[in-house]
Parts: structure tokens; sequence; C-alpha cells
């Protein structure tokens, strides 16, 4: 049985561990962005950061509880962060890759 205020702190906790989520998504995306030379390019990631920030878990109401559909909604956010980290990364790598290169010659 749970109360009123159980239920609330369950909903807040939910809540922000999703705009944490959400931040750590969106600094990774503004650091893409902060390295993106094409204007269209800029523009596409620009429209992805609006959209992360717009994200709302969508609620199932067949579930047993709430906490599923905010659970399931952070999971996305979190491999979407991972695969963003992943992509700066091998990027870093292979310009510092080339740059090395450059400077034998």
């Amino acid at each position: 049985m749970l109360d009123r205020g159980e239920i609330t702190l369950h909903l807040w906790q939910c809540e922000l561990e999703l705009q944490i989520t959400k931040i750590k998504l969106v600094e990774v995306l503004l650091e893409v962005y902060e390295h993106t030379c094409d204007p269209l390019e800029s523009i596409r990631v620009l429209q992805i950061i609006a959209d992360t920030m717009a994200v709302r878990p969508r609620v199932n109401l067949e579930a047993t509880y709430f906490r599923d559909s905010y659970n399931s909604e952070i999971e996305v956010l979190q491999q979407r962060l991972e695969l963003f980290r992943e992509l700066v990364d091998l990027q870093r790598a292979t310009e510092k890759a080339e740059n090395e290169e450059v400077r034998r010659f």
C-alpha cells in the first residue's frame, strides 16, 4: 500500500533522473554542435537538442506503476548518450591521428 507522499517522492525521483540524463545528453550534443562546420548540419544538431529537451516519458496505462515508463525512457536516453559519446570520441581520435600525420610532413 502506497500513500500519496510516497508516490510523489517516487515521481520526483524519476523526474529528477530523467532530467539529469537529458542534461548529460544535451551537453554531449552541444559539444557536437560546437564542432559542426556545415550550417545545415548545425541546424539538424540544434533540432536534435530541442527534441531531446522536449522528451517526456510515454506513460503506459497498462503497467503496474509509472516508474516502468520512466525507466524505459531513461534507458533509451542513456543509450543515445553512450552512442553520441562514442561517436565524439571516435571523431577526436580520427582527427588526432590525422593531425599527427600532418605534423610528420
